[in-house]
C-alpha cells in the first residue's frame, strides 16, 4: 500500500496475500489499475494490476466475506448455511464440488 497512486509513492505497508481491504474508488494511472482505501490519516493506494485489464471486478466500496472451514464441513453444509448454491460456492473459489476442502481453508462467500 502506497501514499499515492504511483509506483514512486512511499510505501505505507505491505499486505499479506489474501488480505481483504475495503476500497472506495478505482483509478487508472501510470499504466496500473489502483484502488483507494480510506485510512485514519488520509488514503492508501493499492496497485491491482495493469491498466490494460478489465475493471469489471473492481467495485467501489467492495468488501468480501470469507468463511474458515472447520472439521465436519462440506461444500453442501457451507452453501446451506450461507444461502448459496453449492456449485456457485465452489466456482467462487475456483473449485468444483468434488474438490477437497480442509479445516483451516478460507473460502470466499460474498
Amino acid at each position: 500500500m502506497r501514499t499515492g497512486a504511483s509506483t514512486s509513492s512511499s510505501v505505507i505497508t505491505t499486505l499479506p496475500a489474501g488480505t481483504t481491504a475495503k476500497t472506495d474508488q478505482a483509478i487508472i494511472q501510470g499504466g496500473y489499475r489502483w484502488v483507494r482505501q480510506p485510512r485514519f490519516n488520509g488514503y492508501g493506494y493499492l496497485a491491482t494490476g495493469p491498466a490494460s485489464n478489465s475493471l469489471e471486478y473492481v467495485k467501489t466500496g467492495a468488501s468480501h466475506t470469507y468463511y474458515k472451514v472447520i472439521s465436519g464441513d462440506s461444500w453442501w453444509v457451507i452453501a446451506q448455511r450461507n444461502g448459496l448454491n453449492v456449485y456457485t460456492l465452489a466456482a467462487k473459489n475456483g473449485k468444483t464440488i468434488y474438490s477437497m476442502i480442509h479445516p483451516g481453508n478460507k473460502l470466499l462467500i460474498k
